[in-house]
């Protein structure tokens, strides 16, 4: 027997005081609450399964959801990349230029086979009630594809009448929804409606997704509904029982090309009751309204039928709400007009092969200027390891106004036609009311407490020195600002607004009184932009994007790559290995100048650093709990500073000269997993302070349970560091630790191409930004991995909003016009 759920949400009795008002209109609290403009964001990942050894590569797209054009509002994109439990891994932050970003996590070999969660949002997202941010699951491989269990699961039917409650004598529209115990959808062939003299009176036909409709005219009796499907199961759920009076609101979106019709009916017995009274039907959305309707009952009339031509009616989805004679929302229901939407499409062919290089001309099919940016993702034909359920469509016009979850949005938007027309519609019915309550709009508009984010700020102070003597500091060009000179008002000062790339060097000079240049050197630092919080119920219920049927394979890549930020000359790759190649490293002044802090190198490595109030906690990314990592200061074994270790007798712990406590090698550890993870020498410990570091950010079984969070080894300086240039002590610069993450330049991993690890689950190209001429045409190269047959995930927008999303799967060996 399936469980049984209906929106009965509300009637014509319903208490006023839910949705009291404050003596203002429906338009005007509509009006005010939509008044700050809503952004939606997308990231088209490359994959939606990764080995380890790869890079997780997106793009990012903000969209202004009232206008229909790009979000240019926001600068600073938040980038999280989360474990099963909801806890950060990957904390990064992204810079969007006019609506548009992009960027890469590593997936090192620190990440277990498992799921993890990809999400994405602004500090202008936390204004609103209405969780706007993006959020998907992904999966990794490492080594092995983790076998998931097969529990039997339970069924859950589904029955949600149309606007929210049926009403006897009144046709209604019932919508069937059967899920399993994962919220996914069960397909079925047939649904009966059946008396109970066990008589059925209907049959209807499910959808691939496991929903369908029929439309009934309830009595005083009781009905079942039940369905069969799969190895000959059953599952029966009792229909809610139809309300003695109210009103019930129909949509038919489907029987005519130019309107949408609109159905208000009601019974005999509650005509007496509505005599005189006046209704309005509104159809509205993000703030605007439409169309209102006025619908007036009289003793002869039982339903009122109006049609609106779709031109009159907003692109995409509109929600329809009727509302009693005091103001109150009765029945509401959601529907999308697919008129001023365009499905455009793109045509992908091979222009040329120069080598082991492969040249591609894309041009998208539409009218009118083009202008726009592409991200496309290229795969051999058979891979498993992309199986997003969403696109830029599903992200921008649907799930905003939808309150509960949608399997597969965007098989609505892949092929737009009668069928996908019709199943779209079905789940509006499903759905219910929109994602805005009533009673947050008549009493609850958003209010900016969180602005917009345009830039970071950078903090100093010049502690000691005498304002009169030194009025002012030069800061020098930059890669996105010109020199400026800042007067200081007071010994610390603030600036706001700044774009500047992590560990980007930019220098900066105290000015005398007389104008020049001052010797004495000047701290500032770009000031972290804010922490993730951890993942909420509801997101880590977001639905797994498994590979399917991948065969049983050593996941593993067959050459070791060393990852760099973008570096595209083999003698810099030679340059940097040593920081980024080796486990252990001698600290130089480049590697200064790249990880201010001992603590930014460790973040690199694989852990989790947090730090406050002098004290600074440490925990691995990866391992079970996030545990602490064992630590050495000049050999000596530290004891992470928990109430344990603070209570040791001096025999065992002692001071070490950067605080905290020091144990022997042989001592004993008191705390199991060292529970805090807290060593306050790491805070403001300065790499110039250091000459070795050694990190394994591996579990370390030589140092028995205490090693599940690696082993860090620290050499403190003996002797002086040396700068590369000979003027490199006399200059100040700024901190730029917390600056916008870089984008690495795309690189292919180093596959061998004929093996089927390469076919199911690797990377052929990623092509983050294409900018697309005012025809709509681009190019770009790739790899010839001598694959017969590719295929293109291509997702974009155009400098009007115009959206595309398509799949194109090209044969190499073919080459045809554009």
């Amino acid at each position: 027997m399936g469980k049984i759920h209906y929106a009965l949400l509300l009637s014509l009795g319903l208490s006023s005081g839910l949705f009291a008002q404050n003596n203002t209109s429906i338009e005007d609290s509509y009006e005010s609450y939509f008044e700050l403009p809503r952004e939606s964001i997308f990231l088209h990942l490359n994959k939606s399964t990764y080995v380890v050894g790869e890079e997780l590569w997106f793009s990012a797209y903000t969209y202004d959801r009232k206008n229909g054009l790009p979000f240019t509002q926001t600068t600073n994109l938040h980038v999280v990349l989360y474990n099963e439990q909801g806890k950060p891994l990957e904390d990064q932050l992204f810079m969007a230029v006019n609506g548009f970003a992009r960027g890469n996590i590593s997936i090192d070999s620190t990440y277990a086979s498992g799921d993890y969660f990809i999400k994405d949002s602004t500090n202008w997202m936390k204004n609103f009630s209405e969780d706007d941010s993006f959020i998907q699951k992904i999966q990794v491989i490492n080594g092995s594809v983790e076998v998931r269990d097969l529990a039997d699961t339970t069924y859950d039917l589904q029955l949600l009448p149309e606007g929210g409650h049926m009403v006897e004598e009144v046709e209604s529209v019932i919508g069937v929804k059967l899920i399993d115990g994962d919220g996914r959808g069960v397909v079925f062939e047939k649904g009966s409606l059946v008396n109970d003299s066990g008589i059925s009176v209907m049959d209807f036909d499910g959808n691939s997704l496991g929903m369908a409709s029929f439309p009934f005219r309830p009595q005083k009796d009781t009905y079942n509904v039940s369905i069969r499907f799969g190895d000959n199961k059953v599952v029966t759920a009792p229909l809610p029982h139809a309300s003695e009076k109210g009103i019930v609101l129909r949509v038919v979106n489907n029987y005519s090309a130019e309107d949408i019709f609109f159905a208000v009916a009601t019974n005999k017995k509650t005509l007496e009751d509505l005599e005189k009274k006046k209704y309005q039907l509104l159809v509205h959305k993000d703030g605007d309204i439409r169309a209102t309707r006025s619908v007036v009952f009289d003793n002869s009339q039982q339903e009122t039928i109006l049609s609106i031509n779709k031109d009159q009616l907003f692109p995409g989805v509109n929600t329809v709400t009727l509302f009693d004679e005091r103001d109150r929302p009765i029945a509401e229901r959601l529907f999308f007009n697919n008129y001023g939407i365009r499905d455009i499409q793109a045509e992908v062919r091979l222009a040329k092969k120069v080598k082991d290089s492969l040249t591609i001309d894309l041009k998208i099919l539409s009218e009118g200027e083009n202008n726009g940016h592409l991200s496309i993702s290229v795969l051999p034909s058979e891979t498993r390891s992309y199986n997003q359920k969403v696109n830029i469509f599903s992200e921008f016009l649907l799930k905003p106004y939808l309150r509960g979850y949608v399997e597969n949005p965007a098989y609505y938007f892949r092929g737009f036609g009668p069928r996908k027309s019709y199943d779209l519609d079905l789940l509006l019915l499903v759905q219910g009311w929109s994602r805005y309550e009533w009673k947050n709009i008549f009493n609850r508009a958003p209010v900016i407490n969180f602005p917009y984010e345009n830039g970071l700020t950078l903090k100093g102070s010049i502690m000691g020195a005498d304002l009169r003597k030194f009025p002012s500091f030069y800061m020098e060009d930059s890669k996105y600002h010109d020199s400026r000179t800042v007067e200081l008002e007071s010994p610390d000062f603030e600036i706001p607004n700044l774009l500047v790339e992590k560990n980007e060097e930019v220098q900066i000079k105290l000015i005398r009184e007389n104008g020049k240049p001052s010797s004495r050197r000047l701290y500032a630092k770009i000031v972290p932009d804010s922490n993730p919080s951890l993942l909420g119920p509801i997101e880590l219920t977001t639905p797994n994007n498994y590979a399917s049927e991948l065969p049983e394979l050593d996941y593993k890549l067959e050459n070791k790559t060393i990852f760099l930020d973008e570096v595209e000359v083999v003698e810099q790759k030679q340059k940097f290995s040593n920081i980024i190649g080796k486990d252990e490293i001698v600290v130089d002044q480049q590697v200064v100048n790249m990880y201010p802090r001992v603590t930014d190198f460790l973040r690199v490595k694989g852990y989790n650093i947090k730090a406050s109030l002098g004290a600074v906690k440490i925990s691995s990314r990866r391992s079970l709990g996030g545990a602490p990592p064992v630590i050495y200061l000049d050999g000596t074994r530290l004891v992470a500073e928990t109430s344990a270790s603070s209570s040791s007798p001096p025999s065992q712990a002692q001071g070490n000269g950067f605080g905290g406590s020091v144990k022997t090698p042989d001592a004993p550890v008191d705390d199991p997993f060292q529970e805090s993870g807290s060593f306050s020498f790491l805070y403001e410990l300065y790499t110039a302070e250091i000459e070795r570091i050694e990190v394994n950010p591996r579990p370390d079984v030589t140092e028995g349970v205490n090693g599940a969070g690696g082993v860090i080894k620290i050499w403190t300086r003996r002797t002086p560091l040396v700068p590369t240039d000979a003027t490199a002590m006399n200059k100040s610069f700024i901190d730029t630790t917390h600056g916008f993450d870089v984008p690495k330049k795309f690189y292919t991993p180093k596959y061998i191409y004929s093996n089927s690890l390469f076919e199911y689950t690797g990377t052929i190209h990623w092509e983050p930004q294409l900018e697309l001429d005012a025809n709509g045409k681009g190019t770009f190269n790739i790899a010839d991995t001598g694959m017969e047959n590719i295929s293109f995930f291509i997702e974009g927008m155009t400098e009007d909003g115009s959206l595309i999303s398509t799949i194109k799967t090209i044969k190499m060996s073919e080459k045809s016009n554009p």
